[in-house]
């Protein structure tokens, strides 16, 4: 998965309310069980989310307070389309306040 934030500089001048994200989340090795009508359309940049889908999605939760108006991450804040098995994952680094042991 890329990068495309810049960590060293804020990238806004403006924070948001609510950040919407459908993220690169597929796991690298599930990348080759996707289906040609996936692949055919989608880069593999749009959906690969590194080894365990989650390189971005840990990025953007990391940076929440950097994007919103709210400097405590809100679950009703972040809206993303994520791979079936990271709702049970990422509910409990959040509970775990997301500052340690990421996933």
């Amino acid at each position: 998965a890329k990068d495309f934030t810049n960590q060293n500089e804020k990238m806004y001048k403006f924070e948001f309310d609510v950040v919407v994200s459908n993220p690169p989340y597929i796991p690298s090795l599930d990348m080759l069980t996707l289906t040609r009508d996936v692949v055919q359309y989608e880069s593999r940049e749009a959906l690969c989310g590194g080894h365990d889908g989650l390189d971005v999605i840990r990025d953007i939760v990391d940076r929440m307070p950097e994007w919103t108006n709210n400097a405590e991450i809100d679950i009703g804040d972040l809206f993303m389309e994520v791979d079936t098995s990271h709702p049970n994952i990422l509910k409990k680094w959040l509970e775990d306040d997301g500052s340690t042991d990421k996933p």
